[in-house]
This record gives structure tokens, C-alpha cells and sequence, in this order.
């Protein structure tokens, strides 16, 4: 199949290829275009021809799933269809071990590079903070706020925001409908500001 089927720009189409091999092999069932993709399917994700069907089944007994898990732990970043040609099991058994076991798909993305005077400047940091709690009651004048989208089962979205500090909390306050800059900045005159001049009684 896969030499009929050809390769780089001369790819041919699964029914030219079960057509082919149709011709070629008279003496046999003929071969249908279904057959041929789920063929060169089932070799580019299990690199095997063979039915993986009745392996499935019983490719998740505890001996097999010890010995998968064991895989990961040695090469957290090994591939699932490295793992499935190493066990001899389908990339779906593989997957179902995993999720059984907790494990999840993850990737490690480096958002911000870390200097080498970065850790002196969050000792200083840490300092100048200790300083404003201990002598300027520096968390007596901090608000410490958060927002929320709670999505229900209709598909229009509801954002939440709500805010704590020294003499109480704030909001909670409602914005129905996705959450803009014009949005945001109508909820902080209207409502937020408002509210902390009360709490600490000042005009600000």
C-alpha cells in the first residue's frame, strides 16, 4: 500500500491507491479507499499496521500500566507515541493510563528571564516592604482586590469584583457581558473610589 501510495509530491489519493492495489492483486478481496487511509493512518500514529483493536483491550492491566508509568517517571517529557511504539500498546491506551493516574500534557514556558541581581533586589524589596508594615502601617492603606468571570451554563458571562482591606471589604460589583477598558474604568469611578472614601473617609 504505502508503495503505491507513493511519497513527497507524488502522493496519490487513497482511492488511486486501492485501486492499484486492486489491479495488482486480483486474487484478493478487493481493497477499499476506507481501508487504505485507515491503514496509513493507523502507521503514522502507532507506526504498526496491525489491528490495535483486541491489544486495547487489555493493554491497561496493572502490569502494563506499571510499566508506562514507570516510563514517564525516568522522561517526564517523553512522547506518548514513543511511549505506545515502546509498549506496543496504542496511543490511546497510553492516554488512558495517564488520566487515570492524575497525569496531565504540560509545557514549560519561560515568561520572564531571571537576572542575576534579581534575587538581591527582592531582598531589597522584602526590606522596604517589613519597613512600611512595621513603621508606616503600610497595609492599612492597601486595598487587595481580584476579578472573576463565572460562566453558567447560558453563554452570556458575568465578571466579579471585590476588594479587602483594613476596614473592610468592597463590592462585591457585577458587570454583565465581556469586561472592556471603558467597562473597567466606569466600575472604578462609579463604584470602587466611591466606596473606599467612605471606608477610610477621605476625597480622593
Amino acid at each position: 500500500l504505502f508503495m503505491y501510495r507513493g511519497f513527497g509530491y507524488r502522493v496519490r489519493s487513497y482511492q488511486e491507491v486501492a485501486d492499484l492495489f486492486n489491479a495488482a492483486h486480483p486474487d484478493r478481496n478487493p481493497t477499499s479507499k476506507s481501508t487504505v487511509q485507515k491503514t496509513v493512518t493507523r502507521f503514522f500514529e502507532a507506526r504498526t499496521v496491525k489491528d490495535l483493536v483486541a491489544e486495547a483491550k487489555s493493554a491497561t492491566n496493572d502490569d502494563k500500566s506499571l510499566d508506562v508509568l514507570q516510563s514517564f517517571q525516568e522522561n517526564p517529557h517523553l512522547p506518548v507515541s514513543r511511549a505506545a511504539q515502546a509498549h506496543d500498546i496504542s496511543q490511546d491506551s497510553v492516554f488512558n493510563i495517564l488520566q487515570r493516574q492524575k497525569y496531565h500534557p504540560y509545557k514549560i514556558i519561560i515568561a520572564q528571564e531571571l537576572m542575576e541581581d534579581d534575587f538581591d533586589r527582592r531582598i531589597q524589596f522584602f526590606d522596604e516592604m517589613m519597613h512600611r508594615i512595621d513603621e508606616c502601617n503600610f497595609l492599612n492603606f492597601v486595598v487587595f482586590s481580584n476579578e472573576a468571570i463565572v460562566i453558567s451554563a447560558h453563554p452570556q458571562k458575568l465578571n466579579v469584583w471585590a476588594g479587602i482591606c483594613s476596614r473592610g471589604i468592597i463590592g462585591p460589583f457585577f458587570i454583565n457581558s465581556n469586561l472592556t477598558g471603558e467597562k473597567y474604568e466606569k466600575l472604578l469611578l462609579d463604584h470602587v473610589i466611591p466606596n473606599i472614601e467612605n471606608l477610610f473617609d477621605v476625597d480622593m
